[in-house]
C-alpha cells in the first residue's frame, strides 16, 4: 500500500466518523472473563495479500476504539 493511498483511506474515515459523529469500537459481553487480555488494538487491513506479510494493515489506535481525533494524530504523524 502506498503512501497516498494509505492517507486517502485515513483522511476518508476520519471525515466519515466525524460527519455521522461515529466510533468503531469493539464490545464484549458482561459476563466475559477478559483476565490477561493485553494489547488491545484497532487496526485495519486492505489491499491484496502479499504471498509473506499478509494483507498490509493500519494500526488505527490502541484500546478498543477509534476517534477522529486518534485519526488526525495518525495522519499527521505520516506528514
Amino acid at each position: 500500500m502506498d503512501h497516498t493511498t494509505r492517507i486517502a483511506f485515513l483522511t476518508e474515515l476520519r471525515d466519515l466518523l466525524q460527519r455521522y459523529d461515529a466510533e468503531i469500537s469493539v464490545d464484549y459481553d458482561d459476563t466475559s472473563d477478559l483476565h490477561g487480555v493485553t494489547g488491545e488494538a484497532m487496526s485495519v487491513s486492505m489491499g491484496k495479500a502479499d504471498r509473506f506479510h499478509g494483507r498490509p494493515t493500519i494500526l488505527l489506535g490502541d484500546g478498543w476504539g477509534i476517534e477522529p481525533e486518534g485519526l488526525s494524530r495518525l495522519l499527521k504523524s505520516y506528514e
